[in-house]
């Protein structure tokens, strides 16, 4: 019932008042509208909370004004429209460029990173006792938290306690309760889409050995192939 409300409150703020069905206000048109002008304000608060409580990092950077009016214009569009607040800030990304573009991705990446399911990732003290055949036949899938940013100007990236550099890929990984932030060069882009769904671990180091090296020792990675 509070979906179906949802919808044909929404419905009548985007085609007008002469849509909304009657049981949800009483009196003339004039009530009705305001009614609908009340309910359209609360829920612009709720959305602009939401999206400075998921963005604080880009807010600050950017400034109130130019944040604000970015997210004025991000939540016009219909799809956004009809995400839940948790999910109205996928895409924000879009409405950026430079170094602000980067830092919105990292935010957003962060926040999935930090909402994914709990799950140990796989350590290096983990493969100690495994054979050589054991080793390379390993089938290993990326831990649910981690996620992968490409910098679009990575000099300019900044985030407290990430290391600075020119490395344009930036891996947001939570191994433990802690969002971990690795820098890697450009070739650790295409060794994360050979793991996609899964890879084994003989195929990871026969691509990059090093590169896998530091994507376990982020807790990038996770042991098993990915199921549906």
């Amino acid at each position: 019932m509070l979906r179906e409300t949802q919808l044909a409150m929404r419905k009548a703020l985007t085609l007008g008042p002469d849509y909304c069905p009657p049981h949800l206000f009483r009196g003339e048109i004039v009530q009705v509208v305001l009614g609908l002008s009340a309910y359209a304000n609360n829920i612009a608060a709720a959305r602009m909370k939401a999206m400075e409580e998921s963005f604080p990092r880009t807010r600050a950077f950017t400034g109130d004004e130019e944040f604000r009016g970015a997210v004025a214009i991000h939540t016009i569009f219909p799809e956004v429209l009809n995400r839940p607040l948790a999910a109205i800030g996928q895409d924000f990304e879009r409405m950026w460029a430079g170094a602000a573009r980067d830092l919105v991705a990292a935010e957003w990446a962060g926040l999935q990173a930090y909402e994914a399911v709990d799950e140990p990732g796989l350590a290096l003290a983990d493969l100690a006792g495994l054979s050589e055949a054991e080793l390379l036949e390993l089938p290993l899938r990326p831990h649910p938290a981690a996620q992968l940013v490409l910098l679009h100007r990575a000099t300019d990236f900044r985030w407290e306690g990430a290391p600075a550099g020119h490395d344009p890929v930036l891996l947001i990984s939570r191994p433990d309760a802690a969002i971990t932030l690795t820098r890697l060069p450009a070739a650790a882009a295409g060794l994360w889409e050979l793991l996609q769904p899964s890879a084994t671990l003989g195929a990871l180091l026969e691509r990059d050995p090093n590169l896998t090296t530091q994507f376990i020792e982020a807790g990038a990675f996770s042991a098993g192939e990915s199921t549906p």
